[in-house]
Order: structure tokens, then sequence, then C-alpha cells
């Protein structure tokens, strides 16, 4: 047959406005990456991937707009030049901004998407998130660091007095999504999402819930146990493999792994320092309808 027969292409989408309230630099390039890093884990080539930007920003005549937005450029052209991912179209919407109950005027946050599109040689080979088999190993690639700055965290519980950083570039990323890419498409890889809203914690979650399989986690990637189960640190991933699988993998990878617990047939989400958690319950958490209150207006 012909092998172009099974070529495809992925399209993801980065998006985090409760990162720009912090700071609209990590959050434009963290949007890039997290675009990447999507179509990355489904078995895109990084070294084919195209970019469109999508701004949606208040009025640019307010100075701290404008530096905002002039930060957000500045962090996109850092990550297109880190991950040589040239942008090839996109747009911007400016004075989104309306009267509030109060009188004054307000702007949304400032909101960048980021759309990926990648080249897939072989479409067949794709992977999903989805947990495939109990006795497999789950390990975290990428570094995990107390950045809680504009996080899902926050959004629940509050902001601290301290609000921290957000999420920062990892230098390492473009090297490591390399490294992934060939063990998707020798199959090394059975199950693989990004690491993004929420942290750790609510990809294991989103995992459990789409394979139907629970999930045993030993060690988590963090001398802190809230820092590693819900920092929402860049350039992270989930990946699935096969117990004998494990020095093959680490091997291709090339840099050190994390090795999170495995899959289990039991169905719940078992964590350190907690209850297990039934997968039913994760489900019905999953499907509830919730809106974070915001952080502020952004005006």
């Amino acid at each position: 047959s012909d092998p172009s027969d099974t070529i495809g292409f992925a399209i993801g989408i980065g998006l985090n406005p409760w990162h720009g309230m912090r700071d609209p630099e990590a959050m434009a390039y963290g949007a890039v990456d997290e675009a990447i890093r999507n179509v990355v884990a489904v078995g895109a080539d990084p070294g084919r991937i195209a970019l469109l930007d999508n701004f949606s920003w208040g009025d640019p005549r307010r100075e701290s707009t404008l530096g905002e937005l002039v930060a957000a450029v500045d962090g996109c052209c850092a990550a297109a030049m880190a991950y040589r991912a040239p942008f090839v179209s996109g747009k911007d919407s400016l004075n989104n901004e309306y009267t509030g109950a109060d009188g004054q005027r307000h702007s949304v946050p400032p909101t960048l998407v980021i759309t990926a599109v990648a080249h897939v040689p072989d479409a067949d080979r794709c992977v999903t998130p989805v947990l495939r088999q109990a006795g497999n190993l789950l390990i975290q690639l990428g570094t995990t660091s107390r950045e809680f700055a504009g996080s899902h965290l926050d959004l629940v519980y509050g902001e601290p007095a301290a609000v921290g950083s957000a999420p920062a570039p990892d230098p390492d990323a473009p090297n490591r999504y390399r490294n992934l890419h060939p063990a998707i498409c020798d199959g090394l890889v059975r199950a693989c999402p990004d690491v993004s809203e929420g942290g750790l914690a609510v990809t294991l979650a989103e995992m459990c819930i789409a394979g139907r399989l629970g999930a045993e986690i030993t060690d988590v990637p963090h001398d802190s146990l809230a820092a590693g189960l819900f920092s929402e640190s860049q350039s992270r991933l989930v990946v699935e493999i096969a117990a004998d699988d494990l020095s093959r993998f680490t091997g291709v990878m090339s840099e050190e792994i994390h090795v999170l617990g495995s899959v289990i047939d039991e169905p719940e989400l078992r964590l350190p320092g907690t209850d297990p958690i039934p997968l039913e319950f994760l489900a019905d958490a999953f499907n509830r309808v919730s809106v974070p209150a915001p952080l502020g207006d952004g005006a």
C-alpha cells in the first residue's frame, strides 16, 4: 500500500487566561507549549508544526493593557524560536471591554489562544489519553516546580497573600518532544496526555475516566504533595508504557523520567496521603458544570 495513505495531521489548542492575569509573557509562551505538546502527545512530528495566534485583549490605549500585549507577543516570539515552529496566520480582537454594574469600565483578562497544526507521519500509530491495561507503568515526563499563580488550585481555594510564580518556560521541552516522537512511532507509548489545567492529579483522573481503569500513584514528582499533584508547570506529559519497556523507553528519552505508579483493574484513583477516589466519583465531578470565580476584572 501507499505509505502516504496513513499520513495525517493533528490540531492542538493552548489557552490559559488565568496565567495571563499574573504574567502575560509566561502565559503566551505556555499557550504555545500547550498547543505543541497536545499534538506531540498524539503522535505529531514536533519538527513539522505551524502555529496560529488569536489575541483577545482590552483597550490598548491603556498603558498597562498595551504593556501586557507587548509582553505576550514577546512570549509568542520566544516560544516560536525555541520550538522552531512558525506562525503562519492569526488574528487579534482588541477593545474587549464593558461597563459593569458599578459604572466602571472593565476589560476581559489578557487572553491568547494558540493553535498548532502538525504533520502526523502515521495516523495508525496515534495514541490517546485512554488508559489501556492494568500492570502498565505510568510515567511523568518533565519537571514539576512550585508554580501556582493563576492555577486552578487557587481558583478553588482562593489565592494566598503571596501568589508566587506563573509556570515558566522549560528549556528542555524541545528535546523532550523530539525524543518522545520516535517512542510513539515505535509503539512504545500506550497512552499519553499532556499535563495542563489542574496539574497532574487532574490529568490522572481524566485518564482513569477515559479508560475505565484505575491508577495507583506511589511516588509524586515533588517533595510537596500539593505541588506534585496540582502545580501547573509547563511541558509535562504522562505516558503509559508496558513494564517490560521501561529500560528501552528510558534510553529513548535520554532524560530523567519519573515513575509515578501503575494502572490497576480496580476502578479508583489511589493518591498518596488520601483515601482512594472511586472512578464513579471522578466521572461525576468531571461532568459537573462549574464556573470558577474570576481572579479580577483585568482592568
